[in-house]
């Protein structure tokens, strides 16, 4: 017998920080790339139907997961703590996605939870700062999400 593990996964987390507006942005992206170069495919002398489709659907897909991107970048900045809106105007300013991949690149790592205190703490932390509860075994090396 199977058994199924239904706690969500550590993707299926990240894809939900993504905003309602950037889900809505992506959709109403994609079919207007295929909107555009539908139209294309019509003119007299443009691209033919079979060209026009392939490259709506791949300029499409680009739109969406650069849209989603940037509404990642908004909600998870603020989690971390940095300026969202400096991370989000150079996720969308800084040219060919760059501005993304800096993002990703030098992005804080997320805080931790004091155990006894329940108090935010930065993930660098060896003991609380409000309580002085240890947080992890000195020795031991830290390892979890960046």
């Amino acid at each position: 017998m199977e058994m199924r593990n239904d706690s969500p996964s550590r993707l299926t987390a990240e894809i939900k920080l993504v905003p309602p507006w950037a889900w809505i942005l992506a959709v109403v992206g994609f079919i207007g790339a295929q909107a555009l170069f539908g139209f294309f495919a019509w003119q007299k002398n443009g691209l033919p139907f079979w060209a026009a489709v392939v490259v709506g659907i791949a300029a499409g897909v680009f739109l969406a997961f650069y849209v989603l991107f940037i509404g990642y970048i908004s909600r998870d900045a603020k989690r971390r703590g940095m300026s969202v809106m400096l991370w989000t105007l150079v996720a969308i300013f800084v040219p060919h996605g760059l501005g993304i991949v800096l993002y990703f690149l030098l992005r804080q790592r997320l805080g931790a939870v004091c155990p006894q205190c329940r108090r935010e703490v930065n993930a660098d932390d060896v003991y609380c700062p409000k309580c002085a509860a240890p947080l992890a075994d000195p020795g031991a090396q830290r390892t979890g999400p960046t």
